[in-house]
């Protein structure tokens, strides 16, 4: 199957599972979307650059200046909730590119197919418009 969404350049470093942004520092680079207030280009995959050690490692999808997958509109995957999540919910980027429950105004970035608990992943499908109320 053909990749339908194109690759991307980390404008930072990026954690795996986390919502981005577009970024102007370069072309088709993209940061972590942190505050609702830009749309979202999607979700960086569920997945560490290099084999983590515990407690002594950080895991990154991506370090500044290379090139990240990103799951884009339509794609289903899994992305770090902030907050407890529940199914059909309306979710945007919040601190460091974690999901929250979307505001009035703000960007939503997915819509919940499966729930979670804070710090735990939930499933859910990309999209990007505004939400209104």
């Amino acid at each position: 199957m053909p990749l339908l969404n194109p690759n991307y350049v980390a404008a930072e470093n990026l954690y795996p599972a986390r919502f981005v942004k577009r970024d102007t520092s370069e072309g088709n680079a993209v940061s972590m979307a942190d505050d609702g207030a830009a749309p979202i280009v999607g979700v960086t995959h569920n997945g560490g650059r290099e084999a983590p050690i515990p407690s002594v490692s950080t895991i990154y999808a991506a370090l500044e200046g290379e090139p990240v997958r990103v799951h884009g509109l339509g794609d289903t995957c899994e992305v770090e909730a902030g907050e407890a999540l529940t199914d059909g919910e309306e979710v945007m980027g919040s601190t460091n590119g974690v999901a929250i429950t979307a505001t009035a105004g703000s960007y939503v970035g997915g819509i919940v197919q499966k729930g979670c608990d804070s710090g735990s992943l939930a499933q859910i499908q990309v999209v990007n418009y505004q939400k209104n109320a």
